[in-house]
């Protein structure tokens, strides 16, 4: 039997990726509905956090590894379909619809 060998794996720092797609979109994920936005407090605008549905769909802990999935889409709301397209269009690997992302997560 051979020895195996490293493999090499990329990963992007999801803490790096964040302000770079709301950076390119003009959106705010932690606040996607503009309910906090600076100046205003809109009781309206419902809270919408792209980082909730990230931990909802993801194994996330902190100095860890996980992969995010574009299939979460599937039981997404528009927002978040919209979003998770961002990052899929960015950063995915494979073809669509089921491209992956593998981030590394610390804060």
């Amino acid at each position: 039997m051979d020895k195996p060998q490293p493999e090499t794996v990329t990963q992007y720092d999801f803490m790096q990726c964040r302000p770079f797609i709301d950076e390119k979109y003009g959106i705010n994920q932690d606040d996607y509905a503009g309910r906090w936005k600076k100046g205003e407090h809109n009781e309206d605008a419902p809270y919408q956090s792209f980082w909730h549905f990230v931990v909802e769909n993801g194994d996330i802990h902190n100095d860890s590894v996980f992969t995010m999935y574009e299939s979460w889409g599937e039981d997404a709301e528009d927002w978040q379909k919209l979003i998770l397209g961002y990052y899929m269009d960015e950063f995915g690997e494979g073809e669509a619809p089921d491209r992956t992302i593998t981030f590394s997560i610390s804060w």
